[in-house]
């Protein structure tokens, strides 16, 4: 159940503390030693909020509801492949990292599904260029200026994306594998026509001891009933929480049904500070599907190396 009360008021600040001094602390023994002095209290007051079986059916139903009420433009045939699309900006040594984490993960299982690699630079830049010429990538495209991310998953989801299935990353994530972790998503899309995205992610080293302790699980609302796939893969149902905005759309590190991101339609693109696109296109994802997660720590390699080194310019207008 929500925390309520006193309770509520340290946990969040305790949170926000963490958040704030994460940010600033950019190395990963920086980062161990806040956990270590923030984290056993936040273990100790944070809960899963529990979806019970009845309100999940409401809710299930709800959705199907909105998004049978939606206009779906009409799109070629997708093909039965993963679509992985790069985000990148300025940031060679981070994104040298991502590629090779992600280039390890796919000569090991990459024979196991059909996929396509699209990278997009948000700008010129003649370094990552240069980089860019000798990998084995589908699409490599150079934006004239900085267009912002939503721009460029935009670009790269519905103009030039083939697959069926969309994988975001950003430049400042690694994967950390331990087994097929896209074929399991994989699974759990076409096992469940509900669920619209799979996320893959985690935020901190040993955040991921206990299920409900990955990165903000907490602060979103979990089925307390878990399913599996027919292949017997365990995985939970998230729901946004409404008390505190935390939505199950995720501009990286998530795998996607392209079904799902095209009934949400394109993402706000101008007119909007740029912090603020995600948020307006979550609240709409939210309306119409419910996310999955993996019930092992496997199911979620990804993890973030990039704190406080975001493109400036993707705070403004």
């Amino acid at each position: 159940m929500y925390l309520t009360g006193s309770s509520q008021t340290k946990y969040s600040m305790a949170n926000s503390l963490r958040e704030r001094v994460l940010t600033w602390a950019d190395s990963r023994r920086d980062r161990l030693i806040v956990q270590t002095v923030l984290g056993g209290f936040l273990s100790a007051h944070r809960k899963p909020a529990l979806i019970q079986e009845a309100e999940l059916q409401q809710l299930l139903k709800q959705k199907r509801i909105a998004r049978s009420e939606r206009q779906i433009p009409e799109s070629t045939q997708r093909e039965e492949m993963v679509s992985i699309c790069i985000y990148a900006y300025e940031r060679l040594e981070l994104l040298e990292k991502t590629y090779a984490s992600l280039h390890r993960y796919l000569q090991e299982y990459g024979q196991t599904f059909s996929y396509e690699l699209l990278f997009i630079h948000d700008g010129p830049n003649a370094q990552i260029s240069a980089w860019a010429k000798d990998k084995p990538f589908t699409k490599v495209i150079f934006n004239e200026e900085n267009r912002g991310l939503t721009h460029n998953m935009n670009e790269l989801i519905f103009v030039h994306s083939r697959g069926k299935y969309i994988l975001n990353i950003e430049d400042d994530w690694i994967c950390e594998f331990k087994d097929n972790f896209i074929r399991g998503a994989i699974d759990i899309l076409e096992s469940n026509d509900s669920v619209g995205c799979v996320r893959l992610e985690r935020k901190y080293p040993g955040d991921y001891k206990k299920w409900n302790e990955a990165f903000k699980i907490h602060q979103r609302r979990i089925s307390k009933e878990v399913f599996e796939t027919p292949g017997a893969h365990p995985y939970r149902l998230l729901d946004a929480n409404p008390e505190n905005g935390e939505g199950i759309y995720a501009n990286s590190c998530t795998l996607f049904s392209f079904e799902a991101l095209q009934c949400a339609g394109f993402l706000p693109d101008e007119g909007v500070q740029r912090r603020d696109q995600e948020r307006i296109y979550m609240k709409t994802f939210n309306s119409l599907w419910m996310a999955a997660r993996g019930e092992a720590q496997a199911d979620s390699p990804f993890l973030h190396i990039g704190y406080g080194k975001s493109c400036p310019t993707w705070d403004t207008a």
